[in-house]
C-alpha cells in the first residue's frame, strides 16, 4: 500500500508541475531560513560555553543611579578583587581587567604595526578560565609586570616560527614586554576577546598613585572584575553579604551607595546591559525576534500549501469519490494525503540544505560573523530538522487531507467539485495571515532604517563632518603634539585643530567630583582637551568664556561643565563655582558648554567636565577642508612623518567614527530586510498559485462575460478585488501588533523617532503593490483569453 501511496503521490507530483514548483520552493525557502537562524542562535547561545568552570564564573556588577535612571556599570576600583578574596571562603579567585581602548603600536624587530586587543589581566587568568595556553607557565606567565602572553596569530605574525618565549617586544615605541607565553586565539563565541595579554601587575606599576595611594584605589572604578566561587557556593548568597563589606572599606560616598550584583557569567553576554565589555556584547531580545521570524517565516510558507491543496481538491475529487468506491475510508485517504504532504516537506527539506549555501554567505556578511555550517551535521540538529519537517508536513497537510477525504462520493461523481464554505473561509485566513507576517516585517524594517536615519540626520551637539583623527600612538610629548598640532595650522587645507586625551566615540574615563553647595559626589565623564577644542569640533559655548591660553591660571584651575551637569548639581549661577575629583586642588567653572553626544544615542548625555590637558595627549582632531580632501591627508601625512618617521600614519573620520556605533543596528536592519523579502515571496508565490486556481475555475464565467462585454479591466477588478481585500484585512491585523513592538524595541534608545502613522499607510500601500502585481498577472491573461476557446465545451 505504502509504495502504492508513493506512486500516486509522484504522478501528481509530476503532472501538476506549477503547484509543484510553487510548494517545494516555498517550503524550501522557509526551512533554509529556519536553518540559517539556527545556526545564527547556536552560534549566540554558545558564547562563553567553552570555559569548564562556566557555572561558577561570575562578574561583579553594580547597580548607578545617573538622573534617576539605574545603569549597570562592570567597571570595579582596583581593590576589591583582592578584598572579595580575602574576605569570603566562596570566592575561590578573583581576575581583575583592562583594557587599551585605542590601538597601540606594536614593534619587534623591524616589524612594527598598530594593533587592537590588548587587555591586561590577573595572574589567576588561567586557571579560571579555559583559555589554552600554547607554551609558557600558566602559573606564573602574568605574574610579573611588564610580561605578556601573545595570542596565536600575534606570535605568528611578530615571530614566525620562531620560538617566542623570552623575547621582547616594544608597546607604544619605550616599554619593553617580556613575552612568557603564547596563548590559542580567542574564539569567536568568547566574550573576553584579546591578541595581547599583558600582566594586570604592569597596569599597577603604570597607575599606582589612582590605583593604590589615592583613598587605596577606590575612587577609580575601570577594571571588570570576575570570580570563581567555590562548587558548593551560592551566588545569591554571597551578593547578599556584599553591601556590608563594601560600607566597611569603601571611602568614598560614591561607592558606598552603590548597589552591587553577581553576573552569571553564562549570561553576561546576551543578557548583561552594562558598557565597556571586554568583547562583543549581544541581546537576547534579537534572538527571540529571530526565533519568531524564523517559525513566521515557516508558517508562512505551510499556508501557502494548506491554501493550494484545498484550492486545487477539485481536481483530486473524482479520484476521491473513485477510491471511496472502491472501498478506501476517510481514514486511508487521509493518510494518503498526509503522506503526500510529507514528501513534499522532505524533498523541501533536502533541496533548503542547498539554499544555505547560497544564502549563508549573504547573511554571514550582513551579519558580520561566521557561523559554522558543522553544526548541520550534529546529531541534534538533524533530529530537530527531522522533527520540524515532520510536524511541519502534518500540520500543512491536516486541513487539506480532512477537506479531500471528507467529499462524497456521489457528488464528486456527478460533477460537485466545491470544497465548501469551510473550505474557503480557512483558504482566505491563510492569506490574511500571510500578508499580516508580511507587513509586520515590512513595518519593522522601515521603523528601524527610519531610526538609523534619524540617528545619522539628528544634531549630535557637535560637528564631526570633515574632521579626521589622528591618534599619536604614544609617539609625541606634550610638547612635541603641540608643535604638531601648529605645523599643521600652517597648512590651507586645515582650518583647525586641537589636542586631547579624550575624543568623542573612543571611550571617556569618569571620576567621583566633589562640588561646591552639592551634597554627596556626582560621577562626571572628563575631557582633558587643549584651548581649540570646542572650536575644532564645533561645540557651542552657553554662558561664561572658553579656555585662554592667554591665562596661565586656565591651564591648571579652570573647567568647563555641559548642561547635564549643571542641572545634575543645581546651579542656577554656576559660573564661578568650584569642583573638585581625585584629592586634587578645587577647580574654578568658567563656562558652561550646550550638550553634545560622545556615545551612542542608546545613552542619555551624560554630565561632563572639560578642563586642559595636565601631562598626556592622546589626539590630535583636524578640521580639513572637503574640496581638497586627498591633498590634505596627504600633507597631513608628510608633517606625521617629520615628527614621527618610526610611527606609521593612521586616521580616522569622526563622523565615521560615530556611524560605526550603529553596526548591529546596520546588520539587523540588513538581515530583517532579507527576511521580509523572503517572507513576503513565500506569500506571492502562494497568491500567485491561488490566483491562477480562481483564474482556472471561473474559466467559463469570464468567457461569458466577455461575450456579454465585459472589458479587461472589468474581469482584472473582478478576479483582483477579493485577494486585495484579505491583504488589507491582514494589514489592519499587522499595524497595532507592529507599532506595539517596534515602541518596544525604541524603548532602547534615549533619542528616538516617533512612530507615525505615514509609515503604516506606506507599507500598507506597497503591500497592496505587491499583491496587485503578483494577482493582475493571472487575471490578465484570463482577461485576454478567447472566449471562444473557454466555452467550447459547453
Amino acid at each position: 500500500m505504502l509504495k502504492n501511496y508513493l506512486k500516486i503521490a509522484f504522478r501528481n507530483l509530476k503532472s501538476h508541475k506549477g503547484y509543484t514548483f510553487i510548494n517545494i520552493f516555498g517550503l524550501a525557502i522557509g526551512f533554509a531560513v529556519c536553518i540559517i537562524i539556527a545556526l545564527f542562535v547556536q552560534h549566540k547561545l554558545s558564547y562563553d560555553g567553552f570555559h569548564k568552570k562556566a557555572e561558577r564564573i561570575y562578574r561583579v556588577a553594580r547597580m548607578d543611579s545617573v538622573e534617576g535612571v539605574a545603569e549597570l556599570k562592570i567597571s570595579q576600583p582596583a581593590p576589591l578583587g583582592p578584598l572579595l578574596e580575602k574576605a569570603y571562603p566562596e570566592v575561590l579567585q578573583a581576575v581583575q581587567f583592562s583594557k587599551s581602548s585605542r590601538p597601540i603600536l606594536v614593534r619587534y624587530g623591524a616589524k612594527s604595526f598598530y594593533e587592537t586587543g590588548l587587555l591586561y589581566a590577573d595572574s589567576s587568568f588561567f586557571s579560571v578560565f579555559s583559555f589554552k595556553l600554547l607554551s609558557g607557565n600558566p602559573q606564573t606567565a602574568l605574574q610579573r609586570p611588564y610580561t605578556v602572553v601573545l595570542s596565536e596569530s600575534m606570535a605568528e605574525k611578530y615571530f614566525g616560527s620562531k620560538n617566542p618565549l623570552g623575547e621582547s617586544i616594544i608597546l607604544e615605541n619605550e616599554q619593553s614586554y617580556e613575552v612568557t607565553g603564547v596563548i590559542e586565539n580567542a574564539p569567536a563565541n568568547s566574550s573576553i576577546q584579546y591578541r595581547f595579554v599583558t600582566s594586570f601587575a604592569t597596569k599597577y606599576d603604570q597607575r599606582h598613585r589612582m590605583m593604590v595611594e589615592y583613598n587605596g584605589g577606590w575612587n577609580m572604578a575601570a577594571f571588570p572584575t570576575y570570580l570563581l566561587l567555590r562548587s558548593d557556593a551560592s551566588a545569591s548568597e554571597l551578593e547578599k553579604k556584599l553591601p556590608a563589606l563594601l560600607q566597611d572599606r569603601a571611602k568614598s560616598h560614591y561607592f558606598i551607595s552603590t548597589k552591587y550584583q553577581l553576573e552569571p557569567l553564562s549570561r553576561i553576554y546576551l543578557h548583561s546591559p552594562a558598557d565597556n565589555e571586554l568583547g562583543p556584547s549581544g541581546d537576547i531580545r534579537y534572538v527571540y525576534i529571530f526565533i519568531t521570524v524564523a517559525i513566521m517565516v515557516l508558517l508562512v510558507a505551510s499556508a501557502n500549501y494548506m491554501n493550494l491543496a484545498t484550492a486545487s481538491a477539485g481536481r483530486r475529487a473524482r479520484e476521491v469519490g473513485v477510491r471511496k468506491t472502491a472501498g478506501a475510508s476517510r481514514i486511508e485517504l487521509a493518510w494518503q494525503f498526509l503522506g503526500e504532504s510529507l514528501l513534499f516537506c522532505i524533498i523541501a527539506g533536502i533541496l533548503a540544505l542547498g539554499f544555505v549555501q547560497v544564502l549563508l554567505p549573504i547573511v554571514e556578511q550582513l551579519a558580520g560573523i561566521s557561523l559554522s555550517t558543522g553544526f548541520i551535521g550534529h546529531p541534534t540538529f538533524i533530529a530537530v530538522f527531522s522533527i520540524t519537517i515532520l510536524i511541519v508536513g502534518l500540520f500543512s497537510g491536516a486541513y487539506p487531507a480532512l477537506v479531500l477525504s471528507a467529499f462524497y462520493p456521489r457528488k464528486v461523481l456527478m460533477g460537485d467539485t466545491q470544497t465548501g464554505l469551510g473550505s474557503a473561509f480557512v483558504r482566505k485566513g491563510m492569506v490574511v495571515f500571510q500578508f499580516a507576517v508580511s507587513v509586520l516585517m515590512l513595518i519593522s524594517a522601515a521603523v528601524v532604517w527610519l531610526q538609523l536615519d534619524f540617528i545619522q540626520d539628528k544634531q549630535l551637539g557637535l560637528n564631526a563632518e570633515h574632521v579626521i583623527v589622528i591618534p599619536l600612538q604614544g609617539a609625541f610629548s606634550t610638547e612635541k603634539a603641540e608643535t604638531f598640532k601648529q605645523e599643521l595650522l600652517q597648512s590651507p587645507q586645515v582650518t583647525a585643530a586641537s589636542i586631547s586625551t579624550t575624543i568623542p566615540t573612543k571611550g571617556t574615563p569618569s571620576f567621583s567630583v566633589e562640588a561646591e553647595g552639592y551634597d554627596g559626589n556626582l560621577s562626571m565623564i572628563q575631557f582633558d582637551v587643549d584651548v581649540d577644542y570646542l572650536e575644532t569640533l564645533g561645540i557651542k559655548l552657553k554662558t561664561g568664556r572658553q579656555l585662554s591660553a592667554q591665562r596661565p591660571t586656565d591651564l591648571k584651575e579652570a573647567v568647563l561643565l555641559n548642561e547635564v551637569a549643571v542641572a545634575e548639581l543645581g546651579w542656577k549661577d554656576p559660573v564661578g563655582k568650584t569642583i573638585s575629583f581625585g584629592g586634587q586642588d578645587p577647580q574654578t567653572v568658567i563656562g558652561v558648554v550646550e550638550n553634545f553626544h560622545f556615545t551612542s544615542f542608546h545613552e542619555k548625555i551624560a554630565p561632563i567636565f572639560i578642563r586642559h590637558y595636565q601631562r598626556w595627549v592622546a589626539y590630535t582632531a583636524v578640521k580639513i577642508n572637503t574640496n581638497e580632501l586627498k591633498q590634505a591627508l596627504e600633507q597631513i601625512e608628510q608633517i606625521w612623518l617629520q615628527f614621527a618617521p618610526n610611527y606609521p600614519f593612521d586616521y580616522f573620520f569622526l563622523n565615521e567614527a560615530f556611524e560605526q556605533l550603529y553596526r548591529s543596528e546596520h546588520r539587523i536592519a540588513r538581515i530583517f530586510t532579507i527576511f521580509f523579502c523572503i517572507a513576503i515571496f513565500i506569500a506571492c508565490l502562494g497568491l500567485f498559485g491561488l490566483a491562477a486556481y480562481a483564474s482556472e475555475r471561473r474559466t467559463k464565467e469570464i468567457g461569458i462575460r466577455k461575450v456579454m462585454g465585459a472589458t479587461v479591466s472589468n474581469i482584472v477588478s473582478l478576479l483582483s478585488k477579493d485577494f486585495l481585500k484579505l491583504v488589507l484585512i491582514g494589514f489592519v491585523i499587522a499595524v497595532p501588533i507592529a507599532w506595539y513592538f517596534m515602541q518596544q524595541w525604541l524603548q532602547d534608545f534615549a533619542y528616538r523617532i516617533e512612530i507615525g502613522f505615514g509609515i503604516f499607510l506606506l507599507a500598507g500601500a506597497l503591500a497592496l503593490f505587491i499583491a496587485l502585481a503578483t494577482v493582475s498577472w493571472q487575471s490578465i491573461r484570463a482577461a485576454l483569453a478567447n472566449p471562444v476557446d473557454s466555452l467550447r465545451s459547453e
